[in-house]
């Protein structure tokens, strides 16, 4: 238990504790002073306690009687209170002053005001009829607030009402470096149940005269070049002149040199506990920023060395002309009554990866009256639409940028158009994950938001992985349809190995190879050749497959062979390649001849061959038995696959090679591997011969010819046989004198064909 004892006057009590810690106790004004700096919660008489906080030592017969004080901000420790006053004061008045060509910066550490007719107010300027920075009453919390003054004199008033509640008001404020500790008390203890607290109340200012910064109104430009401060402090009012009026404060720093030291960090209020918008550290950073509200706070850090500065212009804007959107998604709609002759949405999402997507929902545009889109959030970035009056379309694709860029709308008119009422535009965004990245040994890809529409301004990037030996990859397309414009790239080592556009799906699938440690890309582009002069309508898109492979390649050649022993490394398990031989002349075609031979008795894999380039081509051969064939047309599309149901051995035991050649026809001569189809011979590609073979792929069944028309004319005559031409069974022969206006239908087996 501590011992204490009291000698009470009219105003006074002193209270001794045994540790020697003394309270100086005034019934006007508290004021407790620890010699150890501890905080001491002492019993007294009927169970009440006393509350001694101590900040720093005080002389007490130094303090200034008077609660009415000009303050120089760059003097020494000072100290307020108000012991010696004789009642509470209904007010109190500080002027804080710094040296010319300054200004002060007030920090609010704690304030509580308990009467619903107190209030604290901050003036900017030594009068009472000074510019009101900001004011405060019951129920507001400022806690933490920046007071600012635009000059070096600055007005801080406290009204206290009525009621003998506890009241606190705690500012801390500084400039330039240079410390004031301000030290006033609170007027009379409450009771809290049946305890009474006493509080040590503070006022704590902390000033100093800051050379740059400052309180700016309305518009303007704020520089700062380099300082001495290790911070300079900036507050952006925007001044609201009409009770309904709500204005916000847009900042655009254009100009600086800030690497590597320095920063410009913008919060969204007058506190640093506001959120922040930015915190810029080089001048590519920037970006439009703008306050939900009347005031923007920066802070800079860093400017001492003598190269470094920044500058920036800000004005007050209509909230509902001008905004920016930082969140993953939103919406905008322009109320013409707010917009004058330009008005503009910046999206700035806070993500670093990403790309954002714009639907603009509607345009309808006045007289004079210009939308452009930009990536980017100012003009400066790249244009991705204009639109007028004259160009605008009842619905628009959807546009892109990268998050990390941003997206910007801007509307500008000649002149306001009082008489013309529409919606100029509305739009809203959202934000999805970027669709690059490294391929996997298998899979599909596609365009983005696929099987939708893809917007406009989009780059997908997807890599193969570079590996230790040679691999090969194959695309092959299921879907295609896109504008002029959008490409895909394959690119190896930065060289175009293909490229695809329009809507009809490539005739050949693409096996390139690529070598250990080299690099090797698939590249979607919405953006190639868009200069933002229209707008293009994109596609569905595209979706393809790939694999990475072992062995495989594209092969264009007159003729040559592949070999399981030559062309297929061990334990590969598939392979593909595309042959291609080179076209005819004209008023011929050339095809692939084949002749396939496997040795060995095992049955480990397969060879499947089709007629054509693709994956999509009509079967030809699939199987392990020799076999002999010619395509319909100048490519064949080739794939070995182990047989995963046999065992090794028997895939060892068994090989293949495959002969290829040139197989040059006439124009006019087809051959039909469907199970059905139709041949117009035009005369125009007739020469002296001309020879349809159909030939299914189909084991068994027959072949029904049905004959629609002849117009022969003299010395031509039409065959029809079962099997080859002149050697097996004529099934008819026709002349010009023997045509008919009808004819039967003809049969044969399946096995055989017909010619």
């Amino acid at each position: 238990m501590h011992s204490y004892n009291a000698m009470m006057g009219p105003t006074t009590r002193k209270l001794e504790i045994e540790n020697k810690q003394t309270c100086i106790i005034d019934m006007r004004a508290w004021v407790c002073i620890s010699l150890s700096y501890q905080l001491l919660i002492l019993p007294v008489k009927e169970m009440f306690h006393l509350v001694c906080m101590v900040i720093i030592f005080v002389d007490i017969s130094a303090a200034v009687s008077t609660c009415d004080k000009t303050v120089n901000i760059s003097s020494s420790v000072t100290t307020i209170d108000l012991q010696d006053t004789p009642v509470k004061p209904d007010q109190c008045t500080w002027t804080l002053q710094s040296p010319s060509k300054t200004t002060i910066v007030v920090k609010i550490i704690d304030i509580q005001l308990r009467g619903s007719l107190d209030r604290v107010i901050a003036l900017d300027g030594p009068h009472e009829n000074a510019t009101v920075i900001q004011q405060c009453g019951l129920y507001c919390n400022l806690k933490g607030s920046f007071l600012i003054s635009s000059k070096n004199q600055m007005l801080i008033q406290t009204y206290l009402g009525a009621n003998e509640d506890i009241r606190i008001f705690s500012v801390q404020a500084w400039a330039q470096g240079q410390l004031c500790l301000l030290f006033s008390v609170f007027n009379k203890c409450t009771s809290i149940g049946t305890r009474s607290v006493f509080v040590y109340l503070i006022v704590n200012v902390q000033a100093w005269a800051q050379d740059n910064g400052g309180r700016f109104y309305d518009k303007g430009y704020i520089t700062l070049k380099n300082s001495t401060d290790n911070s300079s402090y900036y507050q952006l009012h925007s001044t609201i002149k009409q009770s309904d009026e709500k204005l916000q404060v847009q900042l655009i720093l254009n100009d600086s040199l800030m690497y590597p030291a320095s920063s410009v960090k913008v919060y969204d209020g007058i506190s640093d506990q506001d959120p922040l918008l930015a915190n810029f550290r080089t001048k590519e950073q920037f970006v439009p920023i703008t306050s939900s509200q009347q005031d923007l706070l920066i802070v800079t850090e860093g400017f001492n060395d003598q190269l470094l500065y920044f500058g920036g212009s800000f004005d007050s804007i209509k909230p509902d002309c001008h905004k920016v959107s930082s969140g993953s998604s939103g919406s905008f709609s322009l109320d013409r009554k707010n917009f004058m002759t330009e008005c503009d949405w910046l999206i700035n999402p806070t993500m670093s990866s990403g790309n954002i997507i714009l639907d603009l929902s509607s345009v309808d545009l006045c007289e004079n009256e210009t939308l452009v889109i930009y990536e980017g959030l100012s003009s400066f970035g790249q244009k991705l639409a204009t639109i007028t009056k004259k160009t605008q379309l009842s619905s628009y694709p959807l546009f892109s940028a990268t998050a990390a860029n941003g997206l910007s709308i801007f509307l500008n008119g000649q002149t306001s158009n009082s008489t013309c009422k529409t919606t100029p535009f509305s739009g809203s965004y959202w934000t999805v994950p970027g669709c690059s990245g490294d391929l996997q040994p298998s899979g599909m890809i596609t365009s983005p938001l696929y099987p939708s529409q893809y917007p406009l301004n989009y780059v997908c990037q997807w890599n193969v992985k570079p590996g230790n030996k040679t691999t090969s990859l194959y695309i092959t397309f299921n879907t295609l349809d896109m504008s002029g414009a959008t490409t895909i790239n394959v690119d190896v080592e930065s060289k175009q190995v293909a490229n695809y556009t329009g809507s009809a799906l490539p005739a050949s699938d693409l096996v390139t190879k690529v070598t250990s440690n080299t690099s090797a890309s698939i590249v979607f582009d919405s953006n190639t050749g868009n200069l933002g002069t229209g707008i293009e309508i994109p596609g569905q898109g595209f979706s393809l497959s790939y694999k990475i492979l072992e062995c495989g390649s594209q092969i264009n050649a007159d003729n040559g062979t592949l070999s399981s022993d030559t062309d297929i490394p061990a334990n590969v398990t598939e392979c593909i390649w595309v042959i291609t031989v080179p076209q005819a002349a004209s008023q011929f075609k050339n095809s692939v001849s084949l002749n396939l031979y496997i040795t060995g008795g095992g049955k480990g894999y397969k060879i499947e061959l089709r007629d054509g380039g693709s994956v999509r081509s009509p079967l030809l051969y699939s199987g392990f038995e020799s076999m002999s064939s010619v395509t319909t047309n100048n490519m064949v599309w080739m794939r070995y696959a182990k047989n995963s149901t046999e065992n090794d051995v028997a895939a060892d035991n068994t090989s293949f090679n495959l002969y290829f050649d040139t197989f040059t026809i006439t124009l006019c001569d087809k051959i039909s591997r469907l199970p059905y189809e139709e041949y117009i011979l035009h005369r125009k590609n007739f020469s002296a011969k001309c020879t349809w073979a159909i030939t299914p792929n189909q084991t068994s069944g027959n072949v029904i010819f049905e004959i629609r028309s002849t117009e022969l004319c003299d010395n031509e005559t039409l065959y029809v046989y079962e099997g080859a031409p002149m050697t097996d069974r004529k099934l008819g022969t026709i002349t010009k004198t023997t045509q008919l206006s009808r004819y039967p239908k003809f049969s044969a087996s399946v096995k055989k064909g017909l010619r």
